[in-house]
């Protein structure tokens, strides 16, 4: 029994060591399993972390590409808004344009018919002047020529005084034209010239001051003075007043106080108001005539008429000084200021500086410092040497201004610049 038991212990640890050595190989293979699934989950797991990582760059980048659309969308629209209204503007601005641009247009195509009109009328006389000598003939040849001049003379004017707006405007000067403005500088000349050898009195004086300037032509002072002749001739009063004054200063002729005189005198008969003004200088100077303070202050009276500022001022100077015709007298304060205040409201600078004095002084009105300064200002802003030293003076003693040192300085140093 004792054998059979050892052979059944025996047995049973043979067994149990096979048992066992299954177990652990059993066991291996799970290890070996485990392990390769496990390195599969991982792998499955990070395939799945990419995907994820992946889908939601995606996802990022297109919520970016949706907000820069929008972005764009939004500048797009505003772009278009903007260039919507720019395009309405620039069509608007054409448009006044255009029509600016039809209006004159056809104010020239009338012109110009009118004027294609007369020269048709103009050569048909000269047809009919050639074949016939009746008086009536005569008579509607020198009326179709006379319009014809006055209407080409017209456009001619009509050109020029554009073209002196633009140089204002546009700050050029004279010497420096643009090409558009030497053509239609040009433009105005020829037709002048053209109205002038048609015998038109007005191109005639036209034409001598251009050459008298030397504007669009070459400066000629002899032609100019040929040119005022032939106006003066035909009773044309600025052409008598321009010629006395190249007799005056001997442009373009040999200088002549006496022929001087003899066309200022036309022109002032004629009532030309610079002569008349010229005339009483004369005479209140005796150059070139008779001295003669009435006569003088009769000329300058005829002057005033008009509206000349200079012969106010003349006269009341005149009168001041004791002479004249009479009609004012040196101690007439009152018609005296009422004579330098009118001129002085005109513009002129002399008397706008004799203001000021009047005012600061009382002579005449109720002293004012205040009006005095607004007097001198006026002069001084002309380039009055006299009236900015005043003014520099009020400035620096604060009478009828605040005192500023600074401003009194500028003016001081403006009227010293004038050598005064």
């Amino acid at each position: 029994d004792l054998v059979s038991a050892e052979e059944i212990v025996l047995n049973m640890a043979t067994g149990h060591e096979k048992v066992k050595g299954a177990l652990e190989v059993a066991i291996e293979k799970a290890n070996a399993d485990a392990a390769k699934s496990a390195s599969k989950v991982a792998a499955l797991e990070s395939e799945l972390n990419n995907t994820i990582q992946k889908l939601a760059e995606e996802s990022l980048a297109k919520k970016e590409a949706e907000d820069q659309a929008q972005s764009t969308k939004a500048e797009l629209e505003f772009a278009i808004k903007a260039s919507k209204d720019d395009a309405s503007r620039v069509l608007k601005d054409l448009h006044l344009r255009a029509t600016e641009a039809k209006t004159k247009f056809a104010a020239r195509a009338r012109m110009g018919a009118a004027i294609l009109f007369m020269e048709n009328k103009y050569q048909r006389l000269l047809r009919l002047r050639e074949k016939s000598t009746l008086p009536r003939y005569w008579k509607m040849w020198t009326d179709i020529l006379t319009a014809h001049a006055v209407a080409i003379c017209k456009q001619g004017t009509s050109r020029y005084s554009q073209l002196i707006n633009r140089i204002k405007s546009d700050g050029m000067s004279w010497s420096s034209l643009d090409p558009l403005g030497y053509k239609e500088l040009q433009s105005a000349i020829s037709l002048w010239r053209s109205a002038a050898e048609r015998g038109l009195a007005e191109a005639q004086s036209n034409l001598g001051t251009m050459h008298a300037l030397g504007r669009g032509v070459t400066l000629n002072e002899a032609s100019a003075v040929m040119f005022y002749e032939k106006a003066a001739r035909q009773g044309h009063a600025q052409s008598m007043l321009n010629l006395g004054f190249m007799y005056q200063t001997g442009r373009g002729v040999l200088q002549s106080d006496e022929k001087s005189v003899q066309w200022f005198l036309e022109a002032a008969t004629k009532g030309n108001a610079r002569a008349q003004l010229n005339m009483g200088i004369l005479h209140e100077s005796g150059v070139g005539i008779e001295q003669d303070d009435a006569k003088a202050a009769d000329w300058y009276q005829k002057a005033i008429k008009k509206g000349d500022p200079q012969a106010m001022m003349n006269l009341a100077l005149l009168c001041e000084s004791g002479r004249g015709d009479g009609s004012l007298n040196a101690d007439d304060h009152v018609g005296l200021a009422q004579l330098y205040l009118k001129a002085a409201s005109l513009g002129l600078a002399d008397a706008q500086t004799i203001a000021g004095d009047l005012y600061l002084e009382g002579r005449g009105v109720t002293q004012s410092n205040a009006e005095a300064a607004k007097w001198y200002r006026k002069a001084a802003d002309q380039g009055s040497s006299e009236a900015q030293e005043n003014l520099a003076k009020m400035y620096l003693e604060g009478v009828g201004l605040n005192q500023s040192y600074a401003a009194a300085a500028h003016w001081f140093h403006l009227s010293a610049e004038q050598g005064e």
